[in-house]
């Protein structure tokens, strides 16, 4: 079975019907995203990560959303749905910190991986329902394909500079 064929035009519009119908009649939707700087694959050059991201707040303290990303010099592009839950609940103070869950797909080539990870992280009010978002590190497990067959599987953690992501973030 093809791996991209799971994330097909019909399962993206779906996605996005479904964010859009959500966020129609939510009092928050959640619209930002992330930019960073890291070594390419090579390790001779710059990679540049892209990924622009949509959420709902289905209460305070818990949001469901998902990101889409794109990352040069490893030519990956990836799909992560999330659910995060806020320790301290975003929108009350100047602060909040939470925990994700998420679920990436990456595509590089003929090669693809899917993984479960939970990675801690912040939200800072940086002026009226706009944020600075930071997460770091992971932790969870990962099954690689190469071909469309699994190649490998196993628990892995990380806390590297390639594990850190700032993005801004804005209450509509």
């Amino acid at each position: 079975m093809d791996l991209r064929g799971l994330i097909g035009k019909k399962g993206l519009i779906a996605a996005v019907l479904l964010f859009w119908s959500f966020g129609a009649q939510a009092q928050r939707v959640y619209i930002g995203g992330n930019i960073g700087l890291t070594g390419n694959a090579d390790g001779d050059g710059i990679s540049l990560l892209i990924a622009p991201d949509i959420s709902y707040a289905v209460s305070n303290t818990f949001i469901v959303g998902g990101q889409l990303s794109y990352r040069t010099g490893y030519d990956m592009f990836a799909l992560t749905p999330y659910a995060r839950w806020h320790i301290m609940p975003l929108g009350t103070g100047l602060l909040s910190i939470y925990v994700s869950a998420s679920l990436p797909c990456e595509f590089a080539g003929s090669n693809a991986s899917v993984g479960l990870y939970v990675r801690p992280g912040l939200a800072l009010r940086i002026v009226g329902r706009t944020y600075f978002t930071a997460s770091f590190g992971y932790a969870g497990y990962c099954w690689d394909f190469a071909m469309g067959h699994l190649t490998g599987s196993g628990w892995t953690a990380r806390l590297d500079s390639d594990c850190i992501d700032f993005g801004i973030t804005v209450c509509l």
